[in-house]
């Protein structure tokens, strides 16, 4: 039943339907199948309506962890009113629910951790809760956190650790982060693991994927050799890349160089 249900809300081997695919879930969900349920509270989410989809969560809040975690997104992104307002307060409650009842998922430790780690709207911003939630997920593989959590160790939030801010931007680079390809360019460079081949190595990286700090990075360190051999011409492409992009810092060095030339 719950397969028919599934299929006739994803048109699969038949035409679509919006309430022949609802009533099959109803009729399901009034033999207290919690599957249905939350099926059903998918399908709502999917044409935008949250506050059905909300009810049903709350139904099986208690006995479907992930429930918790949904209701948590919607207080989060502040989709049960119009206009669009979020509420941190019942978000949290919602995460921390879902936790405490067994939900163990990556994401919802990175979403309690981004709510302290920002405090918006009031709620607080409390850095010791948010590096815990988010260390959960970034150890379970969570590359968003990987990265903040290698942010926070590098500027230290609570604790300065370049070895800890290192570890954690290679994981996050390892899944395919943007950013963190840049930050460990920068933080090899730092004499507490100064390592200017590694250095050389992430810029590159930054710079393949389009950063403008990256680019800026890599064409210092081509400009002064540092890991790599001083190529000025390269290191002036670079630059150039680096300052269409938008880097002022990059344009100060285009002007040195030009200056030398001259």
């Amino acid at each position: 039943q719950n397969q028919c249900a599934y299929m006739l809300s994803a048109g699969l081997g038949c035409d679509f339907d919006f309430e022949t695919a609802e009533n099959q879930y109803l009729k399901i969900i009034e033999n207290g199948d919690n599957i249905a349920v939350s099926g059903l509270a998918n399908f709502y989410v999917q044409y935008g309506r949250y506050n059905k989809a909300a009810e049903l969560y709350e139904r099986i809040l208690n006995t479907y962890p992930k429930a918790a975690f949904e209701l948590g997104k919607f207080y989060k992104n502040g989709v049960l009113t119009d206009p669009p307002k979020p509420d941190y307060f019942k978000a949290a409650f919602y995460f921390q629910h879902a936790i405490n009842r067994g939900y163990t998922e990556a994401d919802v430790y990175h979403q309690l951790g981004l709510l302290y780690f920002h405090g918006a709207s009031g709620f607080i911003q409390d850095f010791k809760i948010a590096q815990e939630n988010l260390e959960i997920a970034a150890n379970a593989g969570h590359f968003a956190s990987q990265y903040l959590v290698g942010y926070m160790y590098e500027h230290g939030f609570l604790e300065c650790d370049i070895e800890k801010a290192i570890r954690y931007h290679k994981m996050a680079a390892d899944n395919g982060h943007p950013l963190s390809p840049t930050h460990l360019a920068i933080l090899y460079q730092q004499p507490e693991c100064k390592n200017y081949h590694q250095a050389y190595k992430y810029a590159n990286i930054a710079a393949n994927i389009g950063d403008k700090e990256g680019e800026f990075v890599l064409g210092n360190l081509l400009f002064f050799g540092r890991g790599c051999q001083a190529d000025i011409d390269k290191a002036y492409e670079i630059y150039k890349i680096s300052a269409e992009h938008g880097c002022d810092q990059a344009l100060f060095m285009l002007e040195k160089i030009n200056a030398m030339d001259k």
